[in-house]
């Protein structure tokens, strides 16, 4: 250690900022009371002049966390209470969300941070402080992510691995980043939540497997799946992208293409269970296409089935198909389920058989005094049974 006190007066001497201290720290402790930051095991080279205390080739650990290579200014008084950290960090970051709350003051931010819940994981990364004593900008970058969480918005446990995190005060990135939420998956995924005014959020990413009933089970009371009863299948797209204000999914924009196996639906705008063992679907903002070679509604079959749904108004679902072996109870059960047609087809009484027809089209619509069929037509080829 190197002292140097110059002065010509008691007071001068008194003063911090005529006070030069230079030397090396090893397996110190640094305590940053505006943050509740308690760095221990700190080394590194030291100086003190002009009331500022200045590291480098900082080593610090906190909990879990090991940091390397790191440069601290800190001002000892209040003349000038810079606080300036930068340092490169292996983290356990369990223990993170609890630092990033207490170091950020960004009410929208510590929002989001109270969200998270059982997170745990490892990354490697940088943290950077600058500001004073009582404003302080915080930026995080983080690579090499292993993190598991839950969010108390979402219903299934989530999972990042790989790619790159950033927090800068303004938003929250992912870039890159394989992300499993329950047993769907989201490949190298790219996401921006901003933190100021509304909140946007842009996300994307160039492959998706997803689990539609863990989809229908976050999203039941949400447009177009507030409309459904039950919903089963998986859906593997190539690229997709959903954008609008993170917390209004009325405002979500969401389009993607891709294929859905095993496709179960019942919706109170389908005439019964649709099944579907392979379809094509394109998905954009408020319209979704299907088409499937094959396929059943209750106990009808269908072959070159093209399916429409439309939210951006009444909800309405166009069903067109090639051919369809019709049960005639299904039709019974179909017309009784709309006001107009309800008693035309119920004195009919008990139907039995199959109506072979070609060009099937139908058309319904849910209106808030309930569904209504707005079209509904084929060219019958024979009735059998």
């Amino acid at each position: 250690i190197q002292a140097d006190l110059r002065g010509e007066s008691w007071a001068e001497l008194a003063d911090p900022r005529n006070l030069s201290i230079e030397g090396r720290l090893e397996n110190g402790r640094v305590y940053l009371p505006w943050i509740d930051l308690d760095l221990h095991g700190v080394s590194g080279d030291a100086l003190i002049a002009g009331a500022i205390l200045e590291g480098r080739d900082v080593k610090a650990r906190y909990k879990g966390t090991e940091g390397e290579n790191g440069s601290l200014r800190i001002g000892l008084s209040r003349a000038d209470p810079v606080l300036q950290l930068a340092i490169d960090a292996r983290a356990d970051l369990a223990d993170l969300p609890p630092l990033l709350a207490r170091i950020v003051p960004d009410p929208a931010f510590r929002r989001e941070v109270a969200q998270l819940q059982e997170f745990s994981g490892t990354a490697r990364g940088t943290l950077r402080l600058d500001g004073t004593h009582t404003d302080v900008a915080v930026a995080v970058q983080a690579s090499e992510l292993d993190v598991t969480a839950r969010h108390q918005r979402i219903a299934h446990p989530l999972r990042f691995k790989g790619g790159e995190a950033a927090y800068d005060g303004d938003s929250i990135v992912l870039r890159g980043v394989d992300v499993a939420v329950g047993a769907s998956r989201l490949f190298k995924h790219n996401l921006t939540l901003g933190l100021h005014g509304d909140q946007t959020l842009d996300s994307s990413s160039p492959k998706a497997v997803i689990d539609l009933a863990e989809m229908f089970d976050q999203f039941r009371d949400r447009p177009p799946f507030n409309h459904l009863r039950r919903l089963n299948g998986i859906l593997a797209t190539g690229d997709w992208r959903l954008n609008g204000l993170a917390f209004d999914p009325a405002t979500w924009k969401f389009s993607t293409q891709g294929t859905v196996q095993d496709l179960l639906v019942e919706s109170d705008l389908a005439p019964g269970s649709v099944q579907l063992s392979s379809s094509r679907l394109a998905w954009s903002d408020r319209t979704i296409r299907d088409q499937s070679a094959h396929g059943s509604i209750n106990r009808s079959e269908i072959k070159g089935l093209a399916v429409e749904v439309d939210w951006a108004e009444a909800p309405r679902l166009q069903l067109q198909a090639l051919e369809m072996d019709a049960a005639l109870d299904d039709l019974s059960r179909l017309l009784q389920s709309f006001p107009k047609t309800a008693a035309h087809a119920a004195a009919l009484g008990p139907v039995s058989g199959v109506a072979r027809m070609r060009d099937v089209r139908l058309q319904t619509r849910l209106l808030p005094e309930g569904p209504r069929l707005a079209r509904f037509e084929a060219a019958v080829q024979n009735v059998s049974g």
